[in-house]
Protein backbone atom coordinates (compact mmCIF):
# COMPACT_ATOMS: atom_id res chain seq x y z
CA UNK A 1 0.00 0.00 0.00
CA UNK A 2 2.95 2.65 0.96
CA UNK A 3 4.69 1.46 -2.41
CA UNK A 4 1.22 2.47 -4.37
CA UNK A 5 1.26 5.48 -2.52
CA UNK A 6 4.47 6.73 -3.31
CA UNK A 7 4.35 5.77 -6.88
CA UNK A 8 0.86 7.33 -7.43
CA UNK A 9 2.97 10.80 -5.59
CA UNK A 10 5.48 10.55 -7.95
CA UNK A 11 3.15 10.20 -10.79
CA UNK A 12 1.61 13.66 -9.82
CA UNK A 13 4.84 15.19 -9.32
CA UNK A 14 6.25 13.79 -12.83
CA UNK A 15 2.66 15.35 -14.04
CA UNK A 16 2.73 18.49 -12.01
CA UNK A 17 6.31 19.17 -13.25
CA UNK A 18 5.34 18.78 -16.39
CA UNK A 19 2.65 20.85 -16.48
CA UNK A 20 4.05 23.52 -14.79
CA UNK A 21 7.24 23.41 -16.19
CA UNK A 22 8.90 24.43 -12.44
CA UNK A 23 12.23 22.73 -12.84
CA UNK A 24 12.73 22.56 -8.51
CA UNK A 25 9.56 19.85 -9.17
CA UNK A 26 11.75 17.76 -11.92
CA UNK A 27 14.93 18.81 -9.81
CA UNK A 28 12.79 17.25 -6.22
CA UNK A 29 11.99 14.12 -8.20
CA UNK A 30 15.14 12.90 -8.89
CA UNK A 31 16.53 13.22 -5.73
CA UNK A 32 13.69 10.93 -4.35
CA UNK A 33 14.10 8.36 -7.13
CA UNK A 34 17.68 8.47 -6.71
CA UNK A 35 17.96 7.84 -3.22
CA UNK A 36 14.94 5.25 -3.62
CA UNK A 37 17.64 3.00 -6.14
CA UNK A 38 20.08 3.89 -3.39
CA UNK A 39 18.08 2.23 -0.90
CA UNK A 40 16.86 -0.29 -3.33
CA UNK A 41 20.77 -1.21 -4.19
CA UNK A 42 21.72 -1.41 -0.10
CA UNK A 43 18.93 -3.81 0.22
CA UNK A 44 19.46 -5.88 -2.59
CA UNK A 45 23.18 -6.16 -1.28
CA UNK A 46 22.20 -7.01 2.75
CA UNK A 47 19.66 -9.60 1.11
CA UNK A 48 22.72 -11.17 -1.46
CA UNK A 49 25.27 -10.79 2.23
CA UNK A 50 22.60 -12.94 4.31
CA UNK A 51 22.43 -15.47 1.07
CA UNK A 52 25.55 -16.39 1.19
CA UNK A 53 25.97 -16.35 4.70
CA UNK A 54 23.05 -18.49 5.66
CA UNK A 55 24.24 -20.98 2.07
CA UNK A 56 27.51 -21.21 3.83
CA UNK A 57 26.49 -21.82 7.60
CA UNK A 58 24.12 -24.15 5.76
CA UNK A 59 27.20 -26.18 3.88
CA UNK A 60 28.98 -26.00 7.54
CA UNK A 61 31.90 -24.12 5.84
CA UNK A 62 33.56 -21.90 8.42
CA UNK A 63 34.07 -18.39 7.15
CA UNK A 64 36.71 -17.84 10.15
CA UNK A 65 39.21 -20.62 8.03
CA UNK A 66 39.45 -17.67 5.35
CA UNK A 67 40.29 -15.33 8.33
CA UNK A 68 42.72 -17.39 9.80
CA UNK A 69 44.25 -18.59 6.57
CA UNK A 70 44.80 -14.62 5.70
CA UNK A 71 48.02 -13.73 7.79
CA UNK A 72 46.72 -10.74 9.65
CA UNK A 73 46.94 -9.52 13.21
CA UNK A 74 44.85 -6.21 13.32
CA UNK A 75 41.63 -6.32 11.86
CA UNK A 76 38.98 -3.19 11.52
CA UNK A 77 34.81 -4.30 10.91
CA UNK A 78 33.04 -0.85 9.04
CA UNK A 79 29.93 -0.93 9.76
CA UNK A 80 28.35 -2.36 13.42
CA UNK A 81 24.72 -3.59 12.59
CA UNK A 82 23.29 -6.63 12.96
CA UNK A 83 25.46 -7.88 10.32
CA UNK A 84 28.83 -5.97 12.09
CA UNK A 85 27.82 -7.52 15.74
CA UNK A 86 27.39 -10.92 14.39
CA UNK A 87 30.78 -10.61 12.82
CA UNK A 88 32.40 -9.59 15.91
CA UNK A 89 31.10 -12.16 18.20
CA UNK A 90 31.85 -14.92 15.49
CA UNK A 91 35.48 -13.96 15.18
CA UNK A 92 35.88 -13.91 18.80
CA UNK A 93 36.83 -16.85 18.45
CA UNK A 94 39.40 -16.85 15.46
CA UNK A 95 42.83 -16.27 15.86
CA UNK A 96 42.79 -13.05 14.31
CA UNK A 97 42.61 -9.92 16.25
CA UNK A 98 39.67 -7.30 16.15
CA UNK A 99 41.15 -4.03 16.81
CA UNK A 100 38.88 -1.70 16.20
CA UNK A 101 35.12 -0.62 14.97
CA UNK A 102 34.51 1.58 12.31
CA UNK A 103 31.08 3.35 12.11
CA UNK A 104 29.50 6.18 10.65
CA UNK A 105 27.53 6.34 14.00
CA UNK A 106 30.33 5.57 16.53
CA UNK A 107 29.24 8.25 18.85
CA UNK A 108 26.34 6.43 19.68
CA UNK A 109 27.16 3.02 19.75
CA UNK A 110 28.64 1.02 22.81
CA UNK A 111 30.79 -1.66 22.46
CA UNK A 112 33.74 -4.04 23.54
CA UNK A 113 36.08 -2.58 20.86
CA UNK A 114 37.80 1.01 20.41
CA UNK A 115 35.06 2.52 17.74
CA UNK A 116 35.76 4.90 15.14
CA UNK A 117 34.61 7.14 12.56
CA UNK A 118 36.16 7.18 8.91
CA UNK A 119 37.49 11.07 10.01
CA UNK A 120 39.12 9.75 12.84
CA UNK A 121 42.70 8.56 13.04
CA UNK A 122 42.68 5.32 12.89
CA UNK A 123 45.43 3.05 14.65
CA UNK A 124 47.58 0.57 12.17
CA UNK A 125 45.07 -1.72 10.46
CA UNK A 126 46.18 -5.17 7.91
CA UNK A 127 42.38 -5.31 7.27
CA UNK A 128 39.14 -3.62 6.89
CA UNK A 129 36.31 -5.86 6.44
CA UNK A 130 33.24 -3.89 5.20
CA UNK A 131 29.88 -5.26 5.95
CA UNK A 132 27.88 -2.68 4.83
CA UNK A 133 27.47 -1.66 0.46
CA UNK A 134 29.79 1.40 1.49
CA UNK A 135 33.09 -0.09 -0.02
CA UNK A 136 33.81 3.15 -1.99
CA UNK A 137 33.39 5.48 0.75
CA UNK A 138 35.46 3.05 2.98
CA UNK A 139 38.42 3.27 0.28
CA UNK A 140 38.20 6.87 -0.21
CA UNK A 141 38.68 7.82 3.60
CA UNK A 142 41.46 5.40 4.48
CA UNK A 143 45.26 6.16 3.79
CA UNK A 144 46.83 3.75 5.18
CA UNK A 145 48.98 2.05 2.86
CA UNK A 146 49.10 -1.86 2.82
CA UNK A 147 45.57 -1.98 4.25
CA UNK A 148 43.60 -4.44 2.77
CA UNK A 149 39.81 -3.48 1.93
CA UNK A 150 37.40 -6.44 1.39
CA UNK A 151 33.82 -6.89 1.30
CA UNK A 152 32.31 -9.00 3.92
CA UNK A 153 30.34 -10.81 1.11
CA UNK A 154 33.48 -11.07 -1.15
CA UNK A 155 34.95 -13.43 1.91
CA UNK A 156 31.41 -15.10 1.89
CA UNK A 157 32.10 -16.06 -1.60
CA UNK A 158 36.03 -17.02 -1.43
CA UNK A 159 34.44 -19.36 1.69
CA UNK A 160 31.69 -21.26 -0.29
CA UNK A 161 33.80 -21.20 -3.15
CA UNK A 162 36.62 -23.23 -1.51
CA UNK A 163 34.29 -25.30 0.54
CA UNK A 164 32.80 -26.44 -3.16
CA UNK A 165 36.16 -27.32 -4.41
CA UNK A 166 37.31 -28.99 -1.20
CA UNK A 167 33.82 -31.28 -1.50
CA UNK A 168 31.74 -29.31 1.35
CA UNK A 169 27.97 -29.43 0.74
Amino acid sequence: MILFLWIVSCIVCILLGRYLGDKKIKKKLRAILNKKSELQIASDYRADLLYKWLVAEKRNINILSILNNIETENIGIYGYGVVGKQLARDMKDAHTKITCIIDRNARNIECDYPIYTLDDKLPELDMIIVTSVNLNEVKNHIKQGGCKIILLRDILELAIERGQRSGGK
